[in-house]
């Protein structure tokens, strides 16, 4: 079977994470099916029957995007004729005739907070809540089937789209345990937390700010916040490297995958992120057995359901975190988890080769 994977739009984040553990699962298939993937980045490579074709300048622009679209690639799938086309990046390539499976990780039509155009901050988060879901409301529908991470955006995307109930699947994000050297969890009493995101407004590090401004106000002292960002990542994150000064927030930079489990195993994960449609941390940070303080919305929940370390708060009401936060210090609660999170039993590629 000849299979063409589609994925140009992942650069960085929860994108660049579904592509490579989606090549990860197909190379360990080890198959007979020929496989193409069409990216635009460097993270994958050839191997044995997986062909990968790599296409940068459809990142220069909208523009340059489209035009790869309309004629590059339909010159692709025309030439390779396959049995089944995977789009991983939120919709099903326009105007081919052939079958589709579509991979929906978006979660911005279903966001609580509306992003407006007028705000410089806000205005590209705006185009792609108010233009580009709606091109995905219109297109996904032809998908021949939808796969998600949860079962809330399944229901939402069920109720978004008007669609059966049969038409979407949802398969869970894996946990990579079996990489995992140290499992055991050193951060009981611990008085660092940890924010491992990149810096993107609704990421939310502000209400982290607020909060852990507040505490200072209050005296509590001898404790740290880490972000995962550096000056000169974005403006966001100039801004917010500005608005921390003088508190007890230190910038790491970015961490390679393989040490970040050192800092879930001796810290606190902070999530008050209010955007996602799995937050893939928090179930690295349940993995291992760590504490979490996370914003109450209806991923965490189902990221976390079942797990007792875990405090919730209002994503957007940084009084209510520091609480959290200055509770988490003075009164460290820990039960041991009876059962670490289990890796997934089955992998994306194999429930959509399954719907075959």
């Amino acid at each position: 079977m000849k299979i063409l994977v589609y994925d140009i739009a992942a650069e960085d984040g929860g994108g660049l994470f579904v592509l490579k553990q989606f090549y990860q699962d197909v190379l360990q298939r080890h198959d007979n099916n020929k496989w193409l993937f069409i990216v635009s980045n460097k993270c994958i490579q050839s191997k044995e029957n997986i062909s990968v074709k790599r296409y940068e300048n459809v990142k220069k622009s909208y523009f340059h995007r489209w035009l790869f679209e309309t004629i590059e690639l339909k010159k692709i799938v025309k030439k390779m004729k396959p049995d089944l086309v995977i789009s991983l990046q939120n919709m099903p390539i326009k105007g081919i005739e052939a079958k589709q499976f579509t991979y929906l990780h978006q979660s911005l039509q279903y966001c609580p907070k509306r992003f407006s155009i007028l705000r410089k901050n806000e205005r590209n988060l705006a185009v792609r809540q108010k233009v580009i879901c709606n091109i995905y409301k219109r297109y996904l529908p032809k998908s021949e089937h939808i796969f998600v991470q949860t079962n809330w955006i399944k229901e939402a995307t069920q109720k978004w789209l008007n669609i059966n109930d049969e038409k979407i699947t949802v398969v869970p994000v894996c946990v990579n345990w079996e990489d995992i050297e140290e499992k055991d969890y050193q951060g009981k009493k611990s008085r660092v937390f940890f924010y491992p995101a990149r810096a993107e407004m609704y990421k939310n590090h502000m209400v982290i700010i607020n909060a852990c401004r507040q505490l200072v106000e209050d005296g509590v002292k001898d404790f740290t916040i880490l972000f995962t960002i550096k000056k000169g990542d974005n403006s966001y994150a100039d801004e917010i490297i500005k608005l921390s000064k003088g508190l007890p927030i230190k910038f790491i930079g970015n961490i390679p995958y393989e040490q970040i489990w050192e800092y879930y195993r001796k810290t606190i994960l902070l999530y008050p992120s209010y955007l996602e449609t799995c937050g893939v941390p928090m179930l690295e940070a349940r993995a291992i057995g760590g504490r979490i303080i996370a914003s109450d919305m209806p991923f965490s929940h189902e990221d976390l359901d079942g797990y007792e370390n875990v405090v919730y708060f209002s994503y957007n009401d940084s009084k209510e975190l520091a609480e959290k936060m200055k509770n988490s210090l003075e009164t460290p609660e820990y039960l041991v988890p009876e059962k670490k999170q289990d890796v997934c039993a089955e992998s994306l590629a194999e429930s959509m080769l399954e719907k075959m």
